[in-house]
């Protein structure tokens, strides 16, 4: 019945050494699955919130010179000679607006972009009262007026952007550390696994060493 005995330790052995290849196969799945999902948080983290962190500055910086240039501005002398400045503005606004809305929006997010587009329409249309040249001085304080409130409404609205993307950046990087330490965690499981179908399949060795030994002693204790 010995050979019985070692032939179930040579099936045993190929079961487990199966076990290590599927284990092996089934780790290695697993790292490319969480290897894509980390290649997407990263580009999502420049794509969507490096980059559109870039286009609310420029707008900031595009909104704070027009700003500077209406308070340097006679409401006496009028806004004609800022209608060129206005048009290269509001061409800068748009093209960074239509950049922004290419990119990934949360829920949030995509609610405040859309006040903000509101915004900057109202803008471009007080930048065409500053200089239609026959508003009266009255007219044209009404507008520096209008201005300034909606100015502060965009700088609000563009700050609140930027808190999300902060916001966004720090989930993402959360989930990233997620995937690393989950990685980790499989790659110490599948370890300890092959160390543990190592051991047994070295026990089956050597038992069935100890078999053979026994079997060729037999013949001399007769």
């Amino acid at each position: 019945m010995k050979w019985t005995y070692s032939i179930k330790n040579k099936i045993t052995a190929a079961v487990l050494l199966a076990a290590v290849l599927i284990v092996t196969l089934a780790n290695n799945l697993v790292e490319r699955s969480h290897f894509k999902q980390l290649d997407a948080s990263f580009a999502s983290m420049y794509e969507d919130r490096m980059l559109v962190e870039s286009y609310i500055f420029k707008l900031y910086e595009n909104l704070h010179q027009r700003q500077a240039l209406i308070l340097a501005s006679d409401n006496q002398k009028g806004f004609d000679h800022l209608k060129t400045a206005f048009l290269n503005s509001k061409s800068e606004r748009e093209l960074l607006i239509q950049k922004y809305s290419t990119t990934y929006l949360t829920p949030e997010e995509e609610i405040e972009f859309e006040k903000l587009k509101e915004i900057v329409q109202r803008i471009n249309n007080i930048e065409s009262g500053l200089t239609q040249g026959q508003s009266t001085e009255d007219q044209l304080s009404r507008f520096v007026s209008d201005n300034n409130e909606v100015a502060s409404r965009a700088f609000d609205s563009l700050s609140a952007l930027s808190a999300i993307q902060t916001s966004e950046a720090q989930n993402i990087r959360e989930e990233s550390e997620k995937i690393i330490l989950g990685n980790i965690s499989i790659s110490q499981l599948e370890m300890a696994i092959l160390i543990i179908i190592g051991l047994v399949i070295q026990a089956l060795i050597f038992s069935s060493k100890s078999l053979k030994a026994t079997a060729k002693q037999q013949p001399h204790l007769n």
